[in-house]
């Protein structure tokens, strides 16, 4: 089954590292995932997508590695706590431990999206 992923990253260092939901977001990177777990929910399929970009690459799967170097060659190294990551239209905030379910809206204005609860 093929997954939509959106992930990202707050435009403010400071809500980057204390993980604070509320804020302006930028969309750094945008992929497909596809699993052959059908009974996979979207808050599995982001802590996937948490281990793919984060995990070293011996321990990857070949097509998980391909989705890690790609994200890699946008200049990013890692899925953190602060980042948001979409599937399919559900939006998860990385938390220090486990993920809350968030609410994206595009602010038009400055190209940007702003995190709710």
């Amino acid at each position: 089954m093929n997954h939509n992923i959106q992930i990202f990253r707050p435009t403010d260092r400071r809500s980057a590292f204390d993980g604070v939901p509320e804020g302006e977001r930028a969309m750094i990177h945008e992929t497909t995932y596809t699993s052959d777990r059908e009974d996979w929910a979207a808050e599995r399929i982001a802590e996937q997508m948490f281990h793919i970009l984060n995990a070293p690459e011996e321990l990857l799967k070949e097509d998980e590695l391909v989705l890690a170097n790609n994200f890699r060659a946008e200049e990013h190294y890692s899925l953190s706590t602060g980042d948001v990551v979409d599937v399919d239209g559900t939006s998860f905030l990385c938390e220090s431990f486990g993920w809350k379910e968030v609410r994206l809206t595009y602010a038009s204005t400055r190209d940007t999206y702003l995190c709710h609860y």
